[in-house]
């Protein structure tokens, strides 16, 4: 991606050898992991909408799914990389691709294993909901 703006929200002495530019703007040749999985999980969630109106799903994700796991997902690692052109590993890019379902399922498991190997537990299927007495979120 190098037309369009990429929001990393990263302090510049937290970014723990994050190896793509972020100069203003963050503008730079290759594609960039968290994008991609935000515009795939948009489209999925379309398809989605579209199903439960009873509508032909408008985007053909086949593809475009197959492209964005043969462009970030590292099989030394089993886990996503931040872009095509990197090795750096951020927890932004491997649950976005959990979250949308944009693994097939050992490697949805291989990637939950490995975090929850470092004390950060991910499963698709847990989703948060607002609880109103505390203003915090919980686990349903």
């Amino acid at each position: 991606m190098a037309e369009k703006w990429n929001l990393v929200d990263w302090p510049e002495n937290l970014q723990d050898d994050y190896d793509f530019a972020l100069t203003r703007p963050v503008v730079r040749a290759g594609c960039h992991n968290v994008i991609n999985a935000l515009y795939l999980g948009a489209k999925k969630t379309l398809n989605g909408l579209a199903r439960v109106l009873g509508r032909e799903e408008p985007y053909e994700l086949e593809e475009p799914v197959f492209a964005y796991r043969r462009a970030f997902y590292r099989k030394e690692t089993g886990l996503l990389a931040d872009s095509e052109t990197n090795s750096h590993i951020s927890l932004h890019s491997n649950v976005y691709a959990l979250y949308f379902g944009l693994l097939e399922e050992a490697e949805e498991a291989h990637l939950s294993l490995s975090f929850w190997k470092t004390g950060i537990f991910l499963r698709r299927d847990v989703k948060l909901l607002p609880v109103a007495c505390t203003g915090t979120a919980g686990a349903v």
